[in-house]
């Protein structure tokens, strides 16, 4: 197992990636098999007990598997996409709090251990090695990534202990004999872990501890980087939940592998049709509809130029902030129809799944060094949709190239201009000084009034240069302000790319 080959007829054949093994076991019939070693148990990563399947479980896998048609599964997820996530799962910041969690967990249960509770010293005879703190430190990630979360909590490694430690340690004969078990004393000293005293440990670790050294402080870099990524999930989660709760309405029925739903039998319907599994709990007929598939591609850029990093007043989210959430929303509305979402210049191909949400959220909080961000015009699929969102008070050139592009491949889109209040007003008086966020060109009027009829012609031209362009390309084009509710935009960008032209 860990040759990741095997041999036959001694030639060695290796084994592709990803590589698992499952193995099973059955507590009835043992006769003729051994136990493994402790050393192959400990790099199983998991020991899960499958108990007597509840009633409800047992009537729909009665009424599934007795009659004529079969489901089939289908595809979700390709290796490289399996790869792609445990590579990720590997770089995902892990607090201090969580790291002491896991070492304090496992070193509970070594009967060895200095200051360990007398339970464990007369109830196990050997505890966990340390190859069990590093699945658990695996276990608690993978948890977190499949719940839509950047990190691991408290919660993820309480969770994961039982089937990450039971396999990698033994009780006493004494202790089988009282009729002990290994989750009763899982739960005694889950019980014991306080996460609040592990956090006042991490926080008040005294100058000079290992708490200050290299592996330290790149993993509070490594969290303080990803601190940004939780809030924006949830509040793009949120807001699309707002729009529609689940997958959004654009599921008919139609050919496919996915079930859809079930109806009743209807005049016309051939009776090939029925279902008799599902007929046979009543006495109504039903038709089992699968959900039509044709997944659409939908690329998706987000102005991060320095311009976007402006907001008039503390009060008010920066441009690229509600830019950000806007864009995330409208992702997972898309991703949870069924569609392919990516970025627009192949650093992210468009891909279906959960794990597209995460890989987009920390492609969105890459901020650019440059004052106007030109769009990515660069693989595009044909006939797909987009998204540009910016203030587009940038170089109209590149704008003009990207959507000239879009067009000759069949790309309709929409353009979504994000705009501060006070860009749209103009309400500067006396004296002002106007400096680029990046701290480069910088301008002083002492009459700042005087310069207002400029800018707001200006302002007009270019929308109206936006107005002329999306004509041109077939596109949309909408307007936004960072101090209207996001889920205005969101509905209308909704409606706008559901629309086939957009």
């Amino acid at each position: 197992m860990q040759e990741r080959q095997v041999t036959v007829a001694g030639e060695n054949r290796p084994l592709g990636l990803p590589f698992h093994v499952l193995a099973t076991q059955n507590p009835i019939e043992q006769e003729g098999t051994y136990p493994l070693p402790e050393a192959q148990l400990d790099r199983f990563l998991f020991h899960i007990d499958l108990p007597y399947p509840t009633r409800d479980t047992e009537r729909d896998i009665l009424l599934s598997t007795t009659g004529l048609e079969e489901d089939t599964a289908h595809q979700v997820f390709t290796a490289e996409d399996l790869l792609a996530a445990q590579s990720l799962l590997r770089r995902m910041p892990v607090g201090e709090t969580v790291v002491e969690m896991i070492l304090d967990l496992v070193r509970a249960f070594r009967p060895e251990e200095p200051g360990v509770s007398e339970q464990v010293a007369q109830t196990v005879a050997w505890g966990p090695g340390p190859r069990a703190a590093q699945a658990l430190m695996l276990a608690v990630r993978a948890r977190a990534l499949l719940q839509n979360r950047l990190a691991p909590n408290a919660e993820d490694v309480l969770n994961m202990a039982l089937p990450v430690l039971s396999h990698r340690m033994q009780l006493s004969f004494a202790a089988r004999a009282r009729g002990d078990s290994l989750e009763r004393s899982d739960r005694q000293h889950r019980r014991r872990i306080d996460p609040k005293r592990h956090r006042r440990m991490s926080q008040t670790a005294a100058p000079g501890t290992a708490a200050t050294g290299t592996a330290a402080k790149l993993r509070q870099e490594g969290e303080s980087a990803a601190s940004a990524l939780p809030p924006l999930l949830v509040q793009a989660q949120q807001l699309a939940g707002s729009v529609l709760s689940g997958e959004h309405g654009r599921r008919r029925a139609g050919t496919g592998d996915d079930f859809w739903q079930y109806r009743p039998l209807q005049q016309g319907d051939s009776r090939r049709m029925v279902d008799h599994r599902r007929s046979a709990r009543g006495d109504v007929q039903f038709v089992r509809e699968r959900e039509l598939q044709i997944a659409q591609t939908v690329h998706l850029w987000v102005d991060q130029g320095a311009s976007m990093r402006f907001a008039s007043t503390p009060e008010l989210e920066k441009k690229v902030d509600r830019a950000r959430l806007i864009g995330l929303a409208l992702s997972i509305l898309m991703l949870r129809g069924g569609e392919r979402v990516g970025l627009t210049g192949g650093s992210l191909p468009p891909r279906r799944g959960n794990l597209q949400v995460l890989r987009l959220a920390a492609a969105l909080s890459e901020d650019q060094t440059q004052d106007y961000a030109p769009p990515e015009d660069r693989a595009m699929a044909p006939h797909a949709r987009a998204l540009f969102i910016s203030d587009f008070l940038g170089p109209f050139e590149p704008l003009e190239r990207a959507l000239s592009k879009a067009a000759d491949r069949g790309v309709r889109g929409v353009l979504l201009q994000v705009l501060d209040p006070a860009e749209e007003h103009f309400p500067f008086d006396g004296r002002t000084r106007f400096e680029s966020v990046t701290g480069g060109p910088s301008h002083e009027n002492l009459k700042a009034a005087a310069l207002r009829a400029p800018h707001l012609e200006r302002l007009a031209e270019r929308r109206d240069a936006l107005e002329r362009l999306c004509r041109a390309a077939g596109w949309r084009i909408g307007q936004h302000h960072s101090n209207d509710s996001a889920l205005s935009a969101l509905m209308w960008l909704y409606h706008a790319m559901d629309r086939g032209r957009a």
